[in-house]
């Protein structure tokens, strides 16, 4: 497989991550992995920790170029197929692909576009009792569902060790982890806040380098790390965690920390909204509700019986095995129809 996604402060960390929770369960089934992509210095060197070769990458994300060098690398590797995650993505993307002969597996998470039919499949893990449409594709070709959730392998080793914690009336150490760029600025409200509410607590806040060197940092420079390329050790340290509202609220439900969601775009809310209603997370408000934050922080915090619940119900949906679950379909799909380039 070829992997195509980027890590930069921009997009965040969340698209690696579940394309090498899947690349370690196609490793773990016998299969190899190449990424491609635009990638941080320290989300680089996490990659190549993980044992998979990145591909030297100049191409603008969603362009034809991207297109066109994805294919040709996948031709010259003699790869089976593609996966890519990346919101640029598009139709025009697609059919470019398609042209040079490769049907790519998405990661979708929306259903934006108008026409699927130019990909193998697709995987979206979401947890809503309506999964978005994908025109063009036939229904064993969409995962959709917790049960396919790309759960990396130090994860699964998280999961067994949090379990106990649930009964914990306290919350004594709380993880901040907004993900990619905090354009709205609402990482500063969202510690103040946290500070009045949970004074006693200690607050480990996971922030890119360069807000570190901010001048707004000043108050909080104890409380601030830099971003690394693995969390598991940030979770096995929380008592509980205040996310945004892209991947790491599945992940904290996969391990089975609770935890409070403050989305930050509108897709992200109306997922928010819906893992919230399956009892998964604490819906803070979003990014346009500043001025609640303490109240509903209040109701996270104090409220023990709700963080066991958000708990228990995370372990509940999430099984153990997902992982696996999503490689051996996609690999199924592969199996099914290679692509032609292939073949010369």
């Amino acid at each position: 497989m070829i992997f195509r996604c980027d890590a930069t402060k921009e997009t965040g960390l969340g698209h690696l991550s579940r394309c090498l929770a899947l690349a370690e369960a196609f490793q773990d089934l016998g299969h190899e992995s190449h990424f491609a992509g635009h990638y941080d210095g320290a989300w680089a060197a996490g990659i190549l920790a993980a044992g998979f070769p990145i591909i030297e990458w100049d191409e603008i994300t969603g362009s034809q170029g991207d297109a066109v060098a994805l294919a040709s690398h996948a031709r010259a590797l003699g790869v089976h197929d593609i996966v890519a995650d990346d919101y640029r993505i598009d139709g025009v993307w697609l059919e470019c692909l398609h042209g040079q002969g490769w049907m790519p597996i998405l990661f979708d998470d929306f259903g934006r576009l108008p026409d699927y039919g130019a990909c193998r499949g697709i995987i979206n893990f979401g947890v809503g009792d309506k999964r978005p449409p994908y025109p063009g594709l036939p229904e064993a070709q969409i995962l959709y569902g917790p049960r396919y959730f790309p759960a990396r392998r130090e994860l699964a080793a998280v999961r067994t060790t949090r379990p106990g914690r649930a009964e914990q009336q306290d919350v004594n150490k709380v993880l901040v982890t907004l993900g990619g760029r905090d354009r709205h600025g609402i990482l500063w409200p969202l510690l103040r806040a946290l500070s009045r509410v949970a004074p006693k607590a200690a607050i480990r806040a996971i922030v890119p380098p360069d807000v570190i060197r901010s001048t707004q940092a000043n108050p909080f420079q104890d409380r601030l790390v830099a971003f690394t390329p693995s969390m598991a050790d940030h979770f096995v340290w929380a008592d509980a965690c205040i996310s945004g509202g892209g991947l790491t609220k599945y992940e904290c439900a996969y391990i089975g920390l609770p935890v409070a969601i403050l989305a930050k775009t509108s897709d992200e809310q109306m997922d928010t909204a819906v893992f919230a209603t399956n009892n998964l997370g604490y819906d803070l408000g979003g990014f346009a509700e500043p001025d609640r934050l303490e109240e509903m922080l209040e109701v996270f915090i104090r409220e023990a019986d709700l963080r066991r619940a958000l708990t228990q119900n995370g372990l509940d949906h999430f099984p153990p095995d997902s992982p696996l679950n999503a490689a051996r379909s996609v690999l199924s799909w592969a199996n099914m129809s290679l692509s032609p380039s292939i073949f010369g």
